[in-house]
């Protein structure tokens, strides 16, 4: 059954009344499509402005009105049996392998294949490169037990998945305070008999650095090796083409074996899509290869899924013949120049600059407070003050054996104008003085009282006690907010304090403006505090 609201605006659609969503069972009656089509969006307009989510890789917020159309027109095909379709791939595999300098004898029939996102690329790689060293150690009469892997600490998840789905030793070249990416000589000293191939990424997540594929590639020529190198563009592999042509990271080196690529990054498809293009075909065993012949589409194929619609093959096509190189290098040129001056404005504000400028990483700034060991809010404290605000921002721990370094990261894309631009400063620098004048939670309860007023069944001394116990409870991964919270409760329980009451309205004010913060928790905070003030003032 349907939980019902009354809305007068749903008479013009013959509806006395407007359902709402159901949640857990699909309903027995039917909707029509115009009230169904409204309560869904309004559902994911709780994800805010996606314009003002400045977290997300994915680059693509807008695409042009012929792309939506033609993306749209090919929803409905299946890519396994529209031989159409097939043909776009194999145009946008070999415009993508000439672009990464393939080999010029791979040139006529570059080897890859589109994939539902990056985690499918990667695995596609790996068991590739897992299959090729079995192979090769059979026929040398060696066991091909306990295969390994090297990568950096600051792979994206979908690396471990990969090594833990296909029972692969995973061997991390850890990060360190000074340095956020893998270090060549550390990863090439790693490499024994067991090794399948190592993973260098073209742009980490963290800082969107640039790890040094060439100097790894130099080392395991010099020691004669023949160990495969894996290179995880998802994120670079749009940018470096057009901003530093003359970078060497691509199969211009002789061990890069693979390299995969995301296009709804920074290749401006708006859908999901992932590429991964090998060198030549001797780097993809024979037995990974399955024929399908539906439809008399007599094709090999070596993806994950069997099924995908063709939309996102499509829109890739789309973007690669209409932007042209021309397209691409001056996109790619701008945000790395508003990259370079966002870093700046922050640098100029106090903050620390993390990431690399001048084309030496991605369009990303990467970037953290300054130590002061006086300062009672962190890197978390500022997102939630910007989400207040309308931005989505995300504030994390840097990669194993660093990840005491706490970092915040703004995706610089394609819709962050300067107007945009101009406006986050503003925004953070306001959020960053809010949070100064906040007085810490230390700071207003160390002080014992001299006498315990009653209010409310609790003495001021026990119930200041009760509210930071709960508030430890409460402790989620943002300790900005519960300082927030801790920081207005306290001054709470002195409310009737003549010095103190002007203090708590001011800081109740700023606390209204935060639409971060949880009214739940609120609520929680001020029953254990003994008293609705709280409440009163945050919500009058």
């Amino acid at each position: 059954m349907f939980s019902t609201v009354i809305d007068p605006s749903a008479a013009r659609y013959g509806f006395a009344a407007q359902p709402q969503l159901p949640k857990n069972e699909m309903p027995e009656a039917e909707m029509p499509e115009e009230i169904v089509s409204r309560l869904i969006k309004v559902k994911l307009k709780l994800d805010g402005d996606l314009s003002r989510n400045i977290s997300s890789f994915d680059a693509t917020t807008f695409a042009d009105e012929e792309a939506e159309k033609l993306v749209a027109e090919s929803s409905a095909k299946n890519d396994i049996n529209s031989p159409g379709v097939a043909d776009i791939q194999s145009r946008c595999v070999c415009m993508m392998g000439r672009l990464f300098h393939a080999p010029e004898s791979a040139l006529g029939s570059c080897v890859g294949i589109s994939c539902g996102g990056t985690s499918e690329a990667i695995m596609l790689a790996v068991v590739a490169m897992k299959k090729r060293w079995r192979n090769h150690r059979l026929a040398t009469g060696r066991s091909p037990d306990r295969p390994n892997i090297i990568m950096s600490s600051a792979t994206q998840v979908g690396w471990r998945k990969a090594a833990r789905y296909f029972e692969i030793e995973e061997k991390l070249v850890y990060c360190t305070h000074e340095r956020y990416t893998m270090d060549p000589t550390d990863a090439v000293a790693m490499v024994d008999e067991n090794i399948i191939g190592i993973c260098v990424i073209l742009g980490t997540e963290y800082t969107g650095e640039y790890e040094d594929v060439k100097a790894v590639n130099d080392y395991l020529v010099k020691t004669a090796s023949t160990v495969p190198i894996h290179v995880d563009a998802a994120i670079g592999a749009f940018v470096v083409p057009f901003v530093d042509p003359a970078f060497e990271w691509d199969f211009r080196l002789e061990r890069v074996a693979s390299i995969n690529v995301s296009s709804h990054r920074y290749g401006f498809v708006s859908s999901c899509v992932d590429w991964v293009i090998w060198r030549s075909r001797e780097y993809v065993p024979q037995e990974l290869d399955f024929n399908n012949d539906f439809f008399d589409t007599n094709r090999a194929s070596f993806t994950l899924n069997n099924s995908t619609s063709a939309s996102h093959i499509v829109g890739q096509y789309y973007q690669l013949v209409r932007r042209g190189k021309k397209g691409y290098r001056t996109v790619m040129s701008f945000l790395t120049k508003m990259a370079d001056s966002l870093s700046d404005c922050l640098e100029m504000l106090g903050f620390i600059i993390m990431s690399k400028k001048s084309g030496l990483g991605v369009p990303v700034v990467a970037f953290r407070l300054p130590p002061d060991q006086e300062r009672h809010y962190d890197e978390f404290s500022v997102a939630d003050q910007l989400r207040g605000r309308g931005w989505v921002v995300p504030a994390f721990n840097m990669a194993p054996h660093a990840a005491n370094l706490k970092l915040l990261r703004v995706v610089v894309r394609e819709d962050f104008t300067l107007d945009s631009c101009r406006q986050f400063l503003a925004d953070i620098k306001h959020s960053v003085s809010v949070l100064d004048q906040l007085m810490p939670v230390r700071a207003l309860v160390s002080k014992p009282t001299r006498k315990r007023t009653q209010v409310g069944g609790l003495g001021t001394g026990s119930r200041e006690e009760h509210v930071l116990t709960t508030l430890r409870r409460m402790q989620g991964p943002s300790s900005g907010l519960s300082e927030l919270i801790a920081s207005k409760v306290a001054v709470s329980t002195v409310i009737r304090r003549p010095r103190s009451r002007s203090r708590f309205l001011t800081l109740a004010a700023v606390l209204r403006q935060s639409t971060s913060t949880s009214c739940q928790a609120m609520r929680t905070v001020s029953s254990a505090a003994g008293t609705t003030s709280l409440a009163a003032c945050l919500h009058p």
